[in-house]
């Protein structure tokens, strides 16, 4: 197995309303493109096809994301895990006004994916946060995402 990520891709993105999404270029290709639909209440992640909603630790703050590629299942644990179908293989994180961040990473082939997610949050910041909240507020949550090509 191999023990790095074949490609990777740092970003930041906005949360709104305690959401942020993921969606694969081919938007079209998506049953309810962002930010259509809403994940049920008790789910941190959840994914569709071409589209993975993130529920957030606190309602509007920027968090920053690392987006992997790997050729096959990463040895890395996460907190959650879905499996999704991707129709281009090129996914870009979204945001609830702002729409896409503008970075994409390729992922691979079109095809069905595995995803890992892990989250770090500072709870110190985060209640710092929810004390005196500002939209500007960074470095309560950083998430990374690990893909995998489904065998």
């Amino acid at each position: 197995m191999s023990d790095a990520a074949e490609q990777a891709l740092d970003d930041r993105i906005r949360v709104e309303r305690g959401v942020f999404g993921l969606m694969d270029q081919d938007t079209a290709g998506c049953p309810s493109p962002w930010p259509q639909g809403a994940p049920p209440e008790d789910e941190e992640v959840w994914a569709q096809t071409n589209r993975v909603d993130f529920t957030s630790a606190a309602p509007d703050h920027y968090v920053t994301v690392r987006l992997e590629a790997w050729p096959e299942e990463p040895p890395v644990e996460g907190e959650a895990e879905v499996e999704l179908e991707l129709t281009s293989g090129v996914v870009e994180l979204w945001s609830l006004t702002g729409g896409p961040s503008g970075r994409s990473l390729r992922v691979g082939p079109p095809g069905t994916y595995g995803l890992r997610v892990d989250c770090r949050r500072d709870d110190d910041r985060l209640m710092r946060y929810f004390q005196a909240p500002t939209s500007s507020a960074e470095g309560i949550e950083a998430y990374v995402l690990r893909f995998w090509p489904e065998q």
